[in-house]
């Protein structure tokens, strides 16, 4: 009986002198990893440049070029009606009547432009938290180059600041282009083959 007693207390000492040897590693172990880190913070020189962390302003720019509003095409031939269509909201906490206005266009070497346009409502009335469909119509005049680009702007300004970059475009008359793409067949000839007969 007191064998098993002496075994006890022997094997009680053995693992509490091994939780010692544990405990006493782990510290020499933290002492070592504060003492590195320490010896790395010595060689920082303060104060540091704070300002060097701040994102340039190419990447603070690269967000807002993605969120730029896209542009609104209107094209058609002249003597048509180019149309397009967006949508108003009122993020406001209160109801708002606000007219929608258009720029003038400018078009090939800054040559300024003003249509004859169409807006549909011309002025919004909006509770918040609703939104509309305005929709805009312009009239394809000669004074327009075919294929040339003609930008402008719409905004509604009693909502937002922010404006909708509107496109203008003339087409090619369907007529003038069908009539090319048949002077172009007609012009060539089918080449007689070797073996096509031929009468006299």
């Amino acid at each position: 009986m007191a064998d098993n007693a002496q075994q006890i207390t022997d094997g009680f000492k053995k693992a509490v002198d091994a939780q010692m040897r544990y405990y006493q590693a782990l510290g020499d172990v933290t002492t070592e990893y504060v003492k590195s880190l320490m010896g790395i913070w010595s060689d920082v020189k303060l104060p540091l440049n704070l300002g060097a962390l701040k994102p340039n302003a190419s990447s603070a720019a690269t967000p807002a070029a993605a969120t730029a509003t896209p542009a609104l095409v209107l094209e058609a031939e002249r003597g048509q009606q180019a149309r397009g269509v967006f949508m108003v909201e009122n993020k406001l906490t209160r109801h708002v009547v606000t007219p929608v206005v258009t720029s003038g266009f400018t078009g090939p070497g800054e040559r300024e432009l003003r249509p004859t346009m169409r807006i549909e409502p011309g002025v919004v009335s909006l509770e918040p938290g609703a939104r509309t469909l305005v929709h805009l119509i312009a009239s394809i005049n000669d004074e327009m180059v075919v294929g040339a680009t003609y930008h402008g702007e719409i905004s509604v300004p009693g909502l937002s600041d922010s404006r909708v970059p509107v496109v203008l475009r003339r087409r090619e008359s369907s007529s003038v282009a069908a009539g090319a793409g048949s002077s172009r067949k007609k012009g060539k000839r089918r080449a007689p083959k070797s073996d096509d007969s031929v009468t006299t």
